[in-house]
């Protein structure tokens, strides 16, 4: 599948690499997501540039936020099953085609919701100050 991931911290123009990875299965009580949108939050460009209260172990993906299908469940996973529209939430990696996370991170999303806007439900909004 594919990833955009970054080997070193640094300027994200620079950094990060469309590149292939292989394709993990979802171990007990996670789930395997299908990510259809992912937005860029500029947590995720500090996260490149190495200037982040969090720093993933490397290689890593950026992406914080974003929704997907669930397109398989590992044992003792209720929450959810296989078609489910969710978003993530304390989610990582999610700039990949597909990604694995813990069952308790994904929330379903209703159908009036469009995946455009799930996508930023649980990303920080910006303000305007005048």
């Amino acid at each position: 599948m594919q990833a955009l991931a970054f080997h070193e911290t640094g300027d994200p123009g620079a950094t990060l690499r469309l590149e292939h990875i292989e394709e993990a299965q979802p171990g007990s009580g996670e789930v395997l997501l299908q990510v259809l949108y992912s937005p860029i939050n500029p947590s995720d460009l500090h996260m490149i540039r190495g200037r982040y209260g969090y720093q993933p172990p490397l290689p890593a993906s950026p992406g914080g936020e974003g929704v997907g299908v669930v397109v398989k469940v590992g044992s003792q996973v209720t929450e959810v099953r296989a078609g489910d529209r969710v978003i993530c939430i304390g989610a990582w990696n999610l700039w990949r085609e597909k990604v694995i996370c813990k069952a308790s991170c994904v929330v379903r999303v209703p159908a009036a919701i469009s995946d455009e806007v799930a996508a930023t439900c649980y990303s920080n909004p910006l303000t305007n100050v005048l």
